[in-house]
């Protein structure tokens, strides 16, 4: 441990000791001692970033490095290195090497550090940004970060800093899936490294908006204007557009992993062959699918996974279609039997006897008098009848397969809906792109995400970052 952390170290003892003496014994709460533990942190936060760019500085001074035409770096001059950072604002003298032979200059330690004299923005505070953002929304988030970390950034800041976050997480889940997809078309024809994938698939509306344009008013003509600009009021329309959301699951594992999105159906089967290939699926893996019935999901599973196939159909979506039959079937199916027939149709159904529950569901139709009744309980014969396959519940308990979509249900209420509902929308893109930050932490690959962010961001020339 080196000097600047140790006394980080017995700065938060110090703090916290401190506090715990200055409380009366009547007042320790828990939200007192959650002030306290991050007054504490930040200190010592401020201390370690310290050692950091000191380590930096000290690193940069000792080595001797080469110019890319291969002559001798020297030092040119100490340049201003200003760090903002969730710990602070903190300054330093860098270091600039110049090639007498070419004329490059360099700047080691702000290299190391990610960062440009007149930085204006960091990593930490992106994702500090972005997290608090995904956890409470946006009004929530400026709070707590200027709570926890002494930062004040406004709504719109803040804000911004997701969306844009957002738009580099739709491009690491885009090349994750890519390669992942790669790897498992390069491991054809070899042995499979697992039995059987799960995935899911279902949709689920979000709120969008029109882009903002603001209208040409004729002078002298009277409208709503906003209260500090004085700029026409516009009322956007708000509209409804289908977030698809995608799972997927070793068999045998608890981890799930998301990948979400606004577009057309014909985009989901690549998708599902990425993340179920992050998953371990290759060709001759079989991939289990457990969906509702849209006719749609099956199309994708089949363009992504067929021959190596199984569908099963959610069983509380199978056993809704069951109640219609009662609802509707009133006459063929007394209330006082109802739940006897229930009973016995879902037993047929996880026997694998699907072929009697239709005959039944026939039966009922042909004595319903009602022809709008007649025809919706036919419906659920005919419904049955396509998904034959996909309701042998026993079968597929016996295997260790799902027999429901609660992973992928539950992924719209816990992840998509909080950002996809509120508010009063988002224009599409910058809703499409902030779901795929929300899959990106899901998934489990928010640390990855941010060590992707930092090294592209890098690599294109942009310093403008800390790490």
């Amino acid at each position: 441990m080196t000097q600047s952390m140790r006394e980080a170290v017995e700065a938060f003892k110090t703090v916290y000791a401190e506090g715990l003496k200055a409380r009366a014994p009547d007042v320790r709460t828990v939200d007192e001692m959650d002030v306290e533990i991050h007054e504490a942190r930040a200190l010592m936060g401020t201390f370690a970033m310290a050692a950091v760019i000191a380590q930096a500085v000290a690193l940069a001074q000792c080595q001797e490095r080469l110019c890319t035409c291969g002559a001798t770096l020297t030092v040119h001059r100490h340049p201003a290195l200003r760090v903002h950072s969730m710990q602070g604002t903190h300054e330093a003298k860098g270091l600039a090497l110049r090639c007498d032979h070419c004329g490059r200059t360099e700047r080691p330690v702000h290299e190391q550090l990610g960062v440009e004299s007149y930085t204006k923005t960091t990593v930490l505070f992106e994702r500090l940004s972005a997290d608090f953002f995904l956890d409470k929304g946006a009004p929530t988030a400026v709070q707590r970060l200027q709570e926890h970390h002494g930062i004040e950034p406004g709504r719109t800041t803040v804000l911004r800093h997701a969306e844009q976050s957002g738009q580099r997480a739709r491009a690491f889940l885009d090349e994750k899936l890519q390669q992942a997809a790669a790897v498992a078309e390069s491991r054809r024809g070899q042995p499979p490294r697992t039995a059987a994938v799960f995935t899911q698939m279902d949709s689920s509306s979000g709120k969008t908006v029109a882009p903002l344009v603001r209208p040409e008013i004729p002078a002298g003509a009277t409208v709503e204007r906003t209260p500090v600009l004085d700029l026409p009021k516009v009322q956007r329309p708000i509209e409804g557009r289908q977030v698809k959301l995608l799972c997927a699951q070793t068999q045998g594992t608890v981890d799930w992993v998301y990948d979400a999105y606004i577009g057309e159906s014909d985009e989901a089967p690549e998708k599902l062959v990425g993340l179920a290939a992050t998953r371990g699926w290759q060709d001759g893996v079989l991939a289990v699918m457990t969906a509702d019935g849209d006719d749609k999901i099956r199309e994708v599973a089949k363009g992504a996974f067929d021959p190596h196939l199984q569908m099963i159909l959610d069983r509380e979506h199978a056993v809704g279609h069951l109640r219609d039959v009662i609802t509707y079937g009133k006459a063929a199916v007394p209330t006082a039997s109802a739940d006897t027939w229930l009973t016995q149709a879902k037993s047929l159904l996880h026997t694998g006897q699907v072929r009697a529950v239709i005959d039944q569901v026939k039966a009922i139709a042909h004595s319903v008098e009602d022809a709008q009744d007649k025809t919706k309980v036919g419906n659920v014969a005919i419904y049955f009848d396509k998904r034959a396959d996909a309701v042998h519940y026993d079968y597929f308990k016996d295997q260790g397969w799902p027999i429901a979509s609660g992973a992928v249900e539950g992924g719209h209420i816990h992840f998509i809906h909080p950002i996809s509902k509120r508010g009063s929308g988002w224009l599409v893109d910058n809703l499409n792109h902030t779901i795929a930050l929300a899959c990106v932490r899901q998934s489990g690959w928010w640390q990855e995400f941010w060590d992707w962010n930092r090294k592209r961001q890098c690599s294109s020339g942009d310093r403008t970052i800390a790490n």
